[in-house]
């Protein structure tokens, strides 16, 4: 995006113009943290190219970077040994790379995966893309607990790798596998999670690979219970997790917003949202170290920004009524659980086609909390590094980010919560410069 000037000057000197380049006039700068912000942990962000170090968690810059710092110290240990040692399915290929060699497996994981070197042995399975076939299989029989699931089975690699994985179940361990119950592709960015109803006790065919000519690599996948969960908003009011980042906001620390824009004009009743904790010091789930204390409160937009506040909603004060955290059984990078929420408060009336900003915080002693990412819509978020001390949000603090939540009304494009452009937009309304020496 560029901007125009018109420079009109009559001196006897040299007379430098220095232009810099201007940022997008949808995403205005990012503000650089100092030295001391970053020490507040803003993110979870998976660092696959980590994935053999055993180290806690490091900073890099402002983002939060759990590398394998989340995870158990043998799941790490394992890790490292299966990629760097062929005899195990490291990149000389794995041993299950055939139907007929499926690697037996039970519980929830990580199990891990190496697709690097491997090659195709299975039947077409769903569609996506315009392609049914899954590329460098592999294979893996895996027995379902004894205790029946309450709720679904996934089969996760939803921030367990960087390779654009593709999944499906078969039921029983023969091959070739019967007709799939379940497949998916794409679900979380590239990655994969694929839910289905298992029997006790019974065999399934796990079979994780890539889409078709796609590269292989290493990373992970677990087969978790996943509860009825408790949000039930339809996929159109919703801005889907991505299981893959999430955002500090923990009263104290830092907050953040997040803009939406209703279909219809109508009553907001109902908010859902999806998150994680973390005892930043020991890596740690720390949910339920003391009792939730979220709160929500709601924004006009003033010109691409959080304006002012429309309405606040308190869990300590018994205006809003959360049900949750309920583990959804999937996993953000580092092994950190996902918890999903569902809160009811008063009814706020808002307009159809207008832009709002939602934030949610949370303030546990100790414990900081995350919310979670979700996928892209206008990648304009705010977060308060004041953690709420002052209220509202300042234009400098704006960041690429989108967050995960549902309404009870339907959402629209975002376009108009993006900012007006500046007024040197167009060339007819060029900015004069009559003077020279000066810095614009």
């Amino acid at each position: 995006m560029r901007k125009l000037f018109v420079l009109t000057y009559i001196v006897l000197s040299t007379v430098a113009l220095e232009v810099c380049t201007a940022e997008p006039k949808s995403l205005p700068p990012v503000r650089e943290l100092t030295s001391s912000e970053t020490q507040d942990k803003r993110r979870i962000t998976l660092r696959t190219d980590r994935i053999k170090e055993k180290s806690a968690p490091v900073l890099d810059g402002r983002v939060k970077s759990l590398g394998t710092g989340g995870l158990h110290k043998e799941a790490a240990s394992a890790a490292e040994a299966k990629i760097s040692d062929p005899a195990e399915g490291g990149v000389a290929g794995l041993s299950n790379d055939f139907c007929a060699n499926a690697e037996a497996i039970d519980g929830i994981g990580p199990f891990f995966i190496n697709s690097t070197s491997n090659t195709l042995d299975g039947p077409p399975a769903c569609l996506n893309e315009g392609q049914t076939q899954i590329d460098r299989d592999e294979w893996f029989c895996w027995t379902a607990p004894q205790t029946a699931c309450e709720g679904e089975y996934v089969v996760s690699t939803c921030g367990r790798t960087a390779v654009d994985t593709k999944i499906a179940v078969y039921p029983g361990c023969g091959c070739p596998p019967q007709p799939f119950i379940a497949c998916s592709d794409d679900d979380c960015a590239l990655q994969t999670n694929v839910p289905f109803l298992a029997t006790p006790g019974a065999q399934y065919m796990i079979r994780v690979g890539v889409f078709p000519q796609s590269v292989g690599g290493s990373g992970s996948f677990t087969v978790t219970c996943r509860p009825p969960l408790p949000c039930d908003q339809p996929q159109s009011n919703c801005q889907t997790p991505t299981v893959s980042d999430a955002l500090v906001s923990s009263r104290g620390t830092a907050v953040v917003a997040d803009d939406f824009t209703p279909d219809a004009s109508g009553n907001l009743t109902n908010l859902c949202w999806w998150g994680a904790y973390l005892d930043d010091d020991l890596g740690l789930d720390c949910q339920g170290l003391s009792p939730d204390s979220f709160v929500v409160k709601y924004y006009a937009d003033n010109d691409g920004s959080p304006g002012s506040l429309l309405a606040t909603f308190s869990q300590d004060e018994n205006t809003l009524f959360v049900d949750g955290p309920v583990a959804s059984g999937l996993f953000l990078p580092g092994d950190v659980a996902q918890y999903a929420y569902s809160a009811n408060h008063a009814a706020l009336p808002v307009l159809g086609g207008q832009c709002y900003w939602v934030e949610v915080s949370n303030g546990i002693p100790g414990c900081t909390w995350y919310w979670e990412v979700g996928i892209n819509h206008n990648q304009r978020a705010f977060q308060n590094v004041e953690g709420g001390v002052t209220e509202g949000y300042d234009p400098a603090e704006a960041i690429l980010d989108d967050l995960a939540f549902c309404t009870n009304l339907g959402l629209a494009d975002s376009a108009v919560c993006l900012p007006p452009p500046p007024p040197n937009d167009n060339c007819v309304d060029a900015t004069p410069l009559n003077l020279a020496g000066e810095v614009f």
